[in-house]
């Protein structure tokens, strides 16, 4: 049986992201498959709703999730991009490599940034 953890403090989203990815791919190797994710961060305001008459969703909407979402799809399998708005934002406590200015579909070039680990 797996020990559950308690959290007393607020663990930030790339480390989350981090975790889940290593967790997921140390899984894996343990089965003999080979697991290679990728995932993409953005900030700034979004709209939230429920969306659904018979089964409710919640659900995000807006330009900082398309970009996000743009983030994810071009970032080399086994990464974690982000926008520069979070670049901004974390660059304090986490270590980054810039991939410079990416083409994104429907938002032309933005700057990216591939998380390497924490300071």
């Amino acid at each position: 049986m797996q020990r559950l953890t308690t959290i007393t403090k607020p663990i930030s989203p790339p480390v989350v992201l981090a975790r889940v990815k290593n967790h997921l791919i140390l899984k894996a190797a343990k089965r003999g498959k080979e697991l290679r994710m990728r995932a993409g961060l953005n900030s700034g305001p979004v709209v939230a709703g429920v969306i659904g008459f018979t089964k409710f969703s919640y659900d995000l909407w807006g330009s900082t999730v398309n970009t996000a979402s743009r983030m994810e799809s071009t970032a080399a399998p086994g990464t974690i991009q982000i926008s520069a708005m979070t670049h901004e934002l974390l660059q304090d406590n986490y270590i980054f490599s810039k991939n410079g200015l990416i083409q994104c579909k429907g938002l032309g070039e933005i700057e990216a940034y591939a998380l390497v680990g924490m300071r």
